[in-house]
């Protein structure tokens, strides 16, 4: 402290810190200024403090966003501990000959204050003298986390670290603003907006009770709109396609939307680089620095607070420099004080020249904004602006828009579910001494559970007694639901991010085609493991076959030893059982995504499809309904197990014990035996013209036929038609029954089979895709109208 005199007035005591006045000396407790803390020792030898007079005031420039500037180089971050003062310099922050030589200003944060006293040191005049502390030109101010303080046109946040690790002022970037002007905006009863003008640079708040149209009126501006009117963005209307805005608005919903399994600079990143690709990493570094995550950028969701995790979220939007920022209740769940906190953090971005508007419950603190709009049944009430006075708006010059290619969404995402698969973690337990120790969930999915699906099966199945189809039956089970669980839940968790994203310039079917792609990249991986322990296991532990082998006593030009055994034609054609079996993962992964588009983000319900699902896998295959014929060749067990209930060979023939025929159809044998050659027997085509009738004796005859009796019932035929068991094993059964020689082959027509089967397999997943497709909206019937509009307008329609 020290000793000043007023004219004319009693002697006073002054803190060159704060400007704190005291007419008392025993104010000063314990040699300490009672508002800043400062020792009296360190204020003593700060240059007498004086106030800026009116007549200085009009020699400075009043506050501009347009008078800020740009940081050059690489920025410079000042770490400011608790209680220790610092007098920064020019030189001290490395701008030398970019800040006037003579720029000096003293900085003190007290202890357990989380504040910072800043005050000018300059004794001439610079052209730098220019300090300003939330927008307003002064010598001293106090700064509280989140308020904005310019030094000579360059602007700085501060902002108190996490717990332990002091404050800081992080260097900020100016944003070029947009103005918004909405005409006429209606949206069916909830919201009727007849004229609405905001300044570019402006902070708006907007309050009203639960349904007054709050959200409605944000959305309308930030998302493909969906009501009637004019939005315009500097001057651009939203309506245009492509919409010229999409680059200019960034939007922050309520809903904390982020990827658990992503660190905040992964996320962030990922987010940025979905609509803007060639950011670079520092300017996403610098959002991050801004709203004061600089020391948590490798930390996961869950290990942040809910006010950090509302700045990771805006800093992800940040980081994309719009020209408007609109937040859904950003301060709701929250603490008042992080509440206050995230308004002035808030507030600052639009000083720094961004629009800025905030959908809020909270009434404390609104002389922040710069202007509040009431809302009440849709229609604003109240303007804190005079009634009749609208902002003045122009069309301000707006890049041109610029939609990134679906190639450059198609591998952020592709490589962002990669990184996602990496970290995230199956199983975390505390073991003492090593601490904290994770079961990658990659380990889990990728080699537990394929490995143990392997070694079950290769047990599971008899020794010295084979069982190739039940062995393929089972394979196919496993890999379905390998599959199928992996991709059940992949639209759900991330339902809510994923529209996020949407909003903000994601092409839905990139993003569908690059978790499709994800998706078959695990399961192929799955499948290979699976199959490779599966022989390993059969062959060098239990030195058996798989499907087929024929044993033989001695070695042989085509025989294989296993163990002391040698087998002739040892599962020959294993590579197109495993190429099978992929074609089913493959189709399995496109139903488990197609579960996860019906749930959308009721993760409940998707658990419970799954299940259900597998069921139907298992009781409607040929080895439950065909049980006793389960192991016989493919005809006898598909006999009367057909879509067709009706012979193809004769008009009226009412045997339903039908069977496949190359050349025939689906026939039964009385029409069509099994000798009979299509060369032989050209009367069996099923052509009308050459179809024979049966007489009244023969169809008594055949109605009295025992197989007719013991055949499945219709309705459970038709079900088995959408399984992915009855197409796998179709075409399993005309692999692995190959190896009977070539006149069966040609007799049961195996290879037509083999190709119906692999063809059902994936037209089922292209279905599955389709559909998934449509159920998350990549096709917008609006967007087509629009597209069909136009070319009938070309073409003079």
């Amino acid at each position: 402290m020290a000793l000043r005199s007023k004219a004319g007035g009693p002697m006073s005591r002054v803190c060159q810190v704060c400007g704190y006045k005291s007419e008392i000396d025993g104010d000063v407790a314990n040699g300490k200024c009672p508002q800043c803390a400062v020792p009296v020792e360190i204020a003593s030898k700060l240059p007498p403090f004086s106030d800026l007079s009116s007549a200085e005031q009009q020699d400075v420039n009043p506050w501009a966003a347009a008078n800020l500037r740009t940081h050059p180089g690489t920025p410079w971050e000042l770490h400011l501990p608790e209680g220790q003062p610092q007098t920064i310099t020019a030189k001290v922050i490395n701008y030398i000959d970019v800040l006037d030589k003579n720029t000096s200003l003293f900085l003190w944060c007290p202890p357990d204050q989380q504040q910072l006293y800043v005050r000018d040191l300059m004794q001439q005049d610079s052209e730098d003298r220019w300090l300003t502390i939330r927008g307003e030109v002064c010598r001293y101010g106090r700064l509280q986390p989140g308020d904005l303080l310019t030094i000579g046109s360059y602007p700085w946040v501060f902002h108190a670290y996490a717990r332990n690790q002091g404050f800081g002022l992080e260097p900020a970037n100016p944003l070029a603003g947009a103005s918004i002007q909405m005409e006429d905006v209606r949206v069916g009863k909830r919201l009727s907006i007849r004229d609405l003008g905001i300044d570019s640079g402006s902070f708006v708040g907007i309050i009203g009770s639960s349904g007054s149209g709050k959200s409605t009126l944000v959305r309308e501006i930030a998302e493909t709109r969906v009501g009637r009117g004019r939005v315009l963005i500097g001057g651009h209307s939203r309506d245009k396609t492509p919409d010229p805005a999409v680059e200019t608005v960034a939007y922050v919903p309520q809903k904390d939307v982020v990827y658990d399994d992503l660190t905040v600079i992964q996320q962030t990143t990922d987010f940025v680089k979905l609509v803007k690709p060639r950011v670079k990493r520092s300017v996403i570094e610098e959002s991050l620095r801004v709203v004061g995550l600089r020391n948590l950028v490798d930390r996961f969701p869950s290990q942040l607070s809910g006010g950090q995790l509302r700045r990771m979220r805006l800093a992800a939007a940040l980081a994309r420099r719009p020209g408007v920022l609109l937040l859904d209740e950003p301060d709701s769940g929250l603490d008042p004080e992080t509440a206050i906190s995230v308004r002035r953090l808030l507030r600052t971005i639009g000083l720094l020249g961004a629009t800025v508007i905030t959908v809020t419950h909270y009434r404390h603190s609104m002389e922040l904004f710069d202007r509040v709009l009431t809302l009440d049944q849709g229609r604003i009430v109240d303007d804190s602006l005079s009634l009749g006075l609208q902002a003045e708006i122009s069309g301000e010059p707006m890049t041109r828009a610029t939609r990134i290619s679906r190639l450059k969404q198609f591998t952020q995402i592709f490589l962002r579910e990669c990184v996602k698969f990496k970290q995230r973690a199956f199983l975390t337990a505390e073991f003492w001494p090593l601490g904290s120790v994770s079961l990658p969930q990659w380990l889990l999915v990728g080699l537990l559970i394929p490995s143990l699906f392997g070694i079950a099966i290769a047990l599971a199945v008899p020794i010295n007694d084979f069982h190739p189809h039940l062995v393929g039956f089972l394979c196919v089970l496993s890999v379905i639901w390998m599959s199928a669980s992996q991709s059940h839940l992949a639209l759900t968790t991330d339902w809510y991010r994923t529209e996020y994203e949407r909003w903000q310039g994601l092409q839905t079917y990139s993003f569908i085609a690059a978790k499709s792609l994800f998706l078959i990249v695990i399961t192929t991986i799955q499948t290979c493991l699976f199959f490779a322990v599966l022989l390993a296991t059969r062959y060098y532990y239990l030195n058996q076959p798989i499907f087929y082998g024929q044993s033989r006593d001695q070695k042989g030009v085509d025989a294989v030893l296993l163990g002391e055994q040698y087998f002739a034609k040892l599962d020959e054609h294993r590579v197109a059982v495993f190429v099978t079996l992929l074609v089913v993962g493959i189709a399995a992964s496109q139903v488990g995504l197609l579960i996860s588009a019906l749930a959308k983000w009721r993760t409940l319900v998707a658990a419970s499809i799954l299940p259900l699902v597998m069921i139907v896998q298992i009781l409607f295959s040929p080895f439950v309904i065909r049980a006793s014929k389960s192991d016989a060749i493919l005809n006898e067990t598909y006999a009367g197990f057909w879509w067709q209930d009706r012979c193809q060979a004769a008009e009226n023939c009412p045997s339903k014990s039908l069977v496949y025929r190359p050349g025939f159809g689906i026939v039964c044998e009385r029409c069509v035996p099994w000798s009979a050659t299509y060369e032989e027997h050209p009367q069996g085509t099923p052509e009308g013209s050459h179809k024979t009738k049966l007489g009244d004796e023969e169809i008594e005859k055949r109605l009295n036929d025992k197989d007719s009796i013991e055949l499945p019932i219709r309705p459970t035929v038709i079900a088995s038609y959408g399984t992915l068991t009855r197409y796998a094993d179709l075409t399993l059964r005309g692999i692995i029954t190959q190896s009977e020689g070539e006149e069966a082959e040609k007799k049961y027509g195996y290879a037509s089979l083999r190709q119906f089967g692999l063809t059902s397999l994936l037209a089922a997943a292209f279905g599955c895709h389709l559909l998934t497709t449509l159920l998350i909206g990549c096709v917008s019937p609006k967007a087509i109208f629009q597209r069909l509009k136009r070319t009938l307008m070309k073409a003079g329609v």
